[in-house]
């Protein structure tokens, strides 16, 4: 009986931590200026400009695509992350393959999970579009 009772205790010490929830991402998680390092799979190391996402208070957000600014509202509610009355400027630059496909993950993200100084956001399939690095 104790040889059964060690076993269940060795394999629950092993098992369980894998179990426990991840932390649901908060407004302080993602608040300040993040770099964008790569968008739809595609590196923005390229870029005209350094890509970046700027979380800031009262829910406001700018961001550069690497050649275009844009600016609009963000909320984070449930896991959600949602961007809402965006607007951009419409520049022409060198790389807009980098723009394109930051446009792109703007228009798709549905989440965003924070560890540390690093980000991914995922789109409604639970796929990554986009890697942000503090």
């Amino acid at each position: 009986m104790k040889t059964i009772v060690k076993k269940i205790l060795l394999i629950s010490a092993v098992v369980l931590p894998g179990c426990t929830a991840q932390k649901e991402t908060t407004l302080e998680d993602i608040a300040g200026q993040w770099n964008i390092e790569t968008a739809c799979g595609q590196s923005t190391a390229e870029g005209e400009n350094q890509a970046f996402i700027n979380f800031g208070e009262n829910g406001e957000m700018t961001g550069n695509t690497s050649v275009n600014s844009f600016f609009g509202q963000y909320t984070l509610k449930d896991g959600k992350l949602v961007l809402e009355n965006i607007g951009m400027t419409r520049k022409m630059g060198p790389n807009m393959e980098i723009e394109t496909a930051v446009t792109e993950a703007l228009n798709a993200i549905a989440t965003i999970e924070v560890k540390d100084s690093t980000a991914s956001v995922l789109n409604e399939e639970g796929k990554v579009i986009m890697t942000l690095k503090k």
